[in-house]
Formats: structure tokens, C-alpha cells, sequence
């Protein structure tokens, strides 16, 4: 299947995904269509269980599709190689499995294994390429402490400055704002909008933060109850998704302020 939209990175067709389980399958949400260019930033959003953690393991290759297909950059994600995927996209987990003994700049620089030759020496390029992640996430204070020494906040800099040296036009993070204060979740999420602008990457990622991604994100996937609603956050809220996303007992969304509130 091609894409025929020349800045087009990310696109789902037919998608259905879940779990396999011997002969069974458990489908968590089906007709999942959307397509993501360069420069967007876009936000999953949908209740505990709706399958937001589920679509992005998808989108990343760590699930198989139960049905239908995910095109990274024009190409079937089922038909690249681990080696060239390693090259489209960038994975930033909530919990990251990595040394804390290392460095900010040494965690940075493993996003250059996909460059590097077999011992994992970096060139003038692959060190460039660290120098100027750790100057787009602004961590340059950082960049010798070892990563036991940060907090969880600059940590996830950190390990985003590792996504972007790895040079893909996609970055897929869960949770990025996981353990963070209302300050430093509005500061993550500007963030990574302001990477979009900076670099043409295309990043998406799973929130519960759903006020600040109505904000600030391009575009929003809401997963509710099996499906899925794609667009703006205007066209969204025009669509009246919004208005049933939760039990209206206790949150309604005001349109006004284009924001979720406790109903009163």
C-alpha cells in the first residue's frame, strides 16, 4: 500500500489492534484510521483501557496488528527491517529500562546505535548529532550528570534527547509526563511541540492530560469504547466527541473554555 501525501510519516488503515492469545483474539479498538505528517504534533487520549498504551506498541511494531496495516513513511511497518526501523522511528517509554549510572550525555548517545559500527564508536557526525539533541531539549547543564543525580522531569528530557539523536522522522513516547507536576507537564508538552517546529518531526504520544493536549497538540486520537475519532481539537469539539468522552455526573466539557471540568 502507498501513501501518496509526500509528507505523510505515520498512517493506520483498517487498523484493529489487541492481543492474541493462542486461537483467540481480544480486540481492544477496530477502525483506527488516521495519518500524521511532518511538523504534527498529536496526542491519544481516551479512559484507563481504552487501548492507548496498546495502539502506540502497535504503531512501534511491539504488537502485531489484529487487522489492517500501519504505513511509516510510505512504507508497510510489517515489510521494513529492524535494522531500518530503528531508522523511522524512536520509542521514549514510561518506564525506561536503562543504567541511571551512565551519563545524560552516554544515554543520549546510545540514539546513535542505528549509525554506528559494530563496537558502537561515534564519528564527528554521530557526536554532533548528541550535541545537538542536548542543545534542542536545552539539557546543556545536564549533559554530565549522571542520570541517578536528575530528577524523573529531566530525566525524561534526557531520554527524549536520546529519541531525537537518533535522527527519525517519528518519535511514539507513553506517558511522557508521567510523575510530573502541573508546571513540568505543561513544560514537557510545550516542549515537544516546540520540537515538532524545530525539527519536521512527526511525534505522537499517550496522555491523560487531555486540557493541555486540546492546547497545544495538531492533532488528537480519541479512543472510546472500542473506536476511534480523529482531528483538530476544533473539529473534535465540533463533533461533539468531546461531550461523552466521560460520565457526565462528574466531568463535563465546556466548550467556551474548550476544557474539561467537574460538573457542578
Amino acid at each position: 500500500m502507498e501513501n501518496k501525501s509526500s509528507n505523510s510519516i505515520l498512517k493506520t488503515s483498517g487498523l484493529s489492534i489487541g492481543y492474541s492469545e493462542r486461537s483467540t483474539s481480544k480486540i481492544i479498538a477496530e477502525n483506527i484510521d488516521f495519518e500524521i505528517d511532518e511538523n504534527e504534533l498529536t496526542a491519544v487520549i481516551g479512559v484507563n483501557g481504552a487501548g492507548k498504551s496498546t495502539l502506540l506498541k502497535t504503531l512501534s511494531r511491539s504488537l502485531e496488528p489484529l487487522k489492517g496495516e500501519v504505513i511509516v513513511n510510505n512504507k508497510n511497518i510489517s515489510n521494513i527491517s529492524s535494522e531500518e526501523l530503528s531508522k523511522q522511528l524512536s520509542l521514549v517509554l514510561t518506564e525506561q529500562h536503562v543504567s541511571r549510572n551512565l551519563s545524560a550525555r552516554e544515554l543520549i548517545a546510545l540514539g546513535r546505535q542505528p549509525y554506528t559500527n559494530w563496537i558502537g564508536k561515534l564519528d564527528r557526525e554521530d557526536k554532533e548529532a548528541v550535541q545537538n539533541a542536548i542543545e534542542l531539549v536545552n539539557i546543556k547543564e545536564l549533559a554530565n550528570a549522571k542520570c541517578y543525580e536528575i530528577s524523573d522531569g529531566q530525566f525524561q528530557k534526557v531520554l527524549i534527547a536520546r529519541a531525537i539523536a537518533q535522527d527519525t522522522s517519528l518519535i511514539i513516547l507513553d506517558e511522557p509526563t508521567t510523575h510530573l507536576d502541573i508546571y513540568h507537564k505543561a513544560f514537557m508538552l510545550k516542549l515537544l511541540k516546540q520540537l515538532t517546529e524545530k525539527t519536521g518531526k512527526a511525534i505522537i504520544f499517550a496522555t491523560h492530560e487531555i486540557n493541555l493536549a486540546i492546547q497545544l497538540c495538531d492533532k488528537l486520537i480519541i479512543l472510546k469504547e472500542g473506536s476511534s475519532f480523529t482531528g483538530t481539537p476544533n473539529e473534535l469539539m465540533a463533533s461533539g466527541v468531546f461531550d461523552s468522552l466521560f460520565p457526565s455526573e462528574l466531568i463535563t466539557f465546556d466548550r467556551q473554555s474548550a476544557s474539561f471540568r467537574i460538573s457542578s
